[in-house]
């Protein structure tokens, strides 16, 4: 087998491409180490990469045919991805070759609730972003009678990032106060159902308010966005921020808004900020998840953040808002971080060294059984 399928990365889309690109080039850059990468996404930023590393291998294979076949007659050590769903639906583990299947999290949220059910059962190995999410697969395996996975405590590297890039960024100093709005994706949204009355409410108090759709939001409901940008265009207070790869709101903001939406815990505990929920009916991809009788991490976790704002009671948010500003307690949520995130020293470092174990402990086993 050619070096370059020794380990195999697939991105879905933009989005698993943004986590998967890290470890892949820490194995590139550290360890010289031969990658192929799969891709679905024609606009992939990776085939620009592959200009300067020569030991880097890109494939755009779309979303259809050609993908399902390769999945099936895949031969590599080691794939590695973000899709979960592998054998619930058409893409199916390799059926020529004993390819050894490493999940990765693209957010920070529960297994059982947020998944659908047997979402990571084709899997080996998953690396995990904390202690809550290794309960959830440990008891998921005992109450189905699963055989058990190889589980790493890896963390989650937006959070780490987010950390690091704060500690040396610099503040612009402001009288308003700074509200970030980001809402989720799918149904039951703050952009969908409440938008327009929670922006007014806001900026009856001159906060200055900065909008940040989701970016399938972006994409799919343009004249959407269109009009609630001419609603208020004549406020100088309101910001609509389109731009995804500008994360300086992020720094600037002193509070953030959010419904479902990852970039809640992300925020809160990777920035040690409160956080707002509105509270709208949560997505569960899951309907057996209560059986595992663990509260799923997106659940327990707002109300030790911030604050949850009911619908229907929206002309409160700036009273909450007061109230969770003058009440927060950064060293409470540091503690919590504490308990939901692994933070380690050289993490990305660490990975790639497991990967490459993996993937050369499979190779020399299948070796092995070919003799």
């Amino acid at each position: 087998m050619p070096e370059s399928r020794k380990i195999v990365f697939y991105a879905e889309d933009i989005q698993s491409q943004n986590f998967l690109i890290d470890l892949l080039m820490e194995l590139l850059n550290k360890f010289d180490q031969e990658i192929c990468y799969l891709t679905s996404d024609i606009n992939d930023s990776i085939f620009k990469e592959a200009k300067y590393h020569r030991n880097l291998k890109v494939l755009y294979i779309g979303s259809g045919f050609i993908r399902t076949w390769l999945f099936i007659n895949l031969k590599a050590d080691l794939f590695i991805t973000t899709m979960p769903d592998i054998e619930i639906f058409h893409l199916k583990r390799s059926k020529i070759y004993p390819v050894h299947y490493l999940y990765i999290f693209h957010a920070l949220v529960s297994t059982h609730s947020n998944y659908r059910q047997g979402a990571f059962d084709a899997y080996d190995t998953i690396f995990c972003t904390g202690s809550q999410q290794i309960s959830e697969i440990r008891k998921t395996e005992k109450y189905y009678n699963l055989p058990k996975k190889n589980i790493f405590k890896d963390g989650y590297r937006p959070i780490e990032y987010l950390i690091n890039e704060s500690k040396s960024y610099k503040k612009n100093s402001s009288d308003k106060l700074k509200i970030l709005i980001a809402p989720s994706w799918g149904e039951n949204n703050i952009f969908e159902h409440c938008m327009n009355e929670l922006i007014e409410n806001l900026l009856n108090e001159d906060n200055e308010i900065f909008l940040r759709p989701h970016p399938m939001t972006l994409r799919n409901h343009g004249n959407e966005i269109e009009k609630l940008k001419s609603y208020f265009s004549k406020n100088i207070n309101f910001n609509l921020q389109e731009d995804h790869k500008d994360r300086s709101i992020l720094f600037e903001s002193d509070i953030l808004i959010t419904d479902w939406s990852g970039i809640g815990i992300e925020y809160g505990l990777g920035l040690l900020k409160p956080v707002i929920y509105i509270d709208l009916p949560k997505k569960n991809f899951n309907p057996d998840f209560e059986k595992l009788n663990i509260t799923p991490m997106e659940v327990s976790i707002r109300s030790e953040i911030g604050e949850i704002v009911d619908i229907q009671n929206l002309e409160s948010i700036n009273r909450v808002i007061s109230n969770i500003l003058s009440t927060y307690d950064k060293e409470d949520v540091l503690a919590i971080r504490e308990r939901y995130v692994y933070i380690k020293e050289n993490a990305l470092n660490k990975a790639a060294k497991r990967v490459l174990n993996i993937a050369n402990s499979n190779r020399s086993r299948n070796i092995r059984n070919s003799n």
